[in-house]
């Protein structure tokens, strides 16, 4: 099991935990705990952030952000906004557990030439291979997919923490 100091660190960073992550599921369990969040909960406001905790991931935020701040905040994450949007264009009913696999990503954006544009944006990658490679270590690295072992290297797991995007996404396409 995962200690409070633990938790922090891996938060601080910036990771978006998700309950059915196997790299961060101590962390999760951790956090599903009640005793434990609020516990957290009550530090780190005290350190001054907020912790987040929805849909099936945690992660940490400052309390109020300025236009600026938001500003940052978006131009760092469009390109995972957009990652997320092929995904969803892709599989209408993408949701946390569904396994993905790139073979058939790569099969998908063969028979959509209309998402190219938006693969070369999110990826700068005109490849399709390079671009879709490049496609899911971005998700990787968002803690928006995590790959299922050695052994599946085509398959990725969707974590919880693509709820954070597709509201996002959402966001964008209203």
């Amino acid at each position: 099991m995962a200690e409070l100091s633990q938790v922090f660190e891996t938060l601080h960073k910036g990771v978006l935990v998700s309950v059915n992550s196997r790299r961060y599921g101590d962390i999760a369990q951790f956090l599903l705990v009640e005793e434990n969040l609020e516990e957290l909960r009550e530090i780190v406001e005290r350190l001054g952030y907020r912790l987040i905790a929805q849909s099936g991931y945690f992660y940490l935020t400052k309390p109020a952000l300025d236009w600026s701040q938001k500003e940052t905040f978006i131009n760092q994450h469009k390109r995972v906004i957009v990652a997320v949007s092929i995904l969803r264009t892709l599989f209408p009913l993408l949701s946390a557990d569904m396994v993905i696999k790139k073979s058939e990503v790569i099969a998908l954006l063969r028979k959509r030439e209309d998402l190219a544009q938006e693969l070369a944006y999110a990826t700068s990658q005109r490849d399709l291979l390079l671009g879709v490679d490049e496609l899911f270590r971005l998700l990787e690295r968002s803690f928006v997919l995590e790959q299922m072992g050695q052994e599946r290297g085509d398959s990725f797991r969707v974590l919880a923490g693509i709820n954070y995007y597709t509201t996002l996404v959402e966001l964008v396409d209203d």
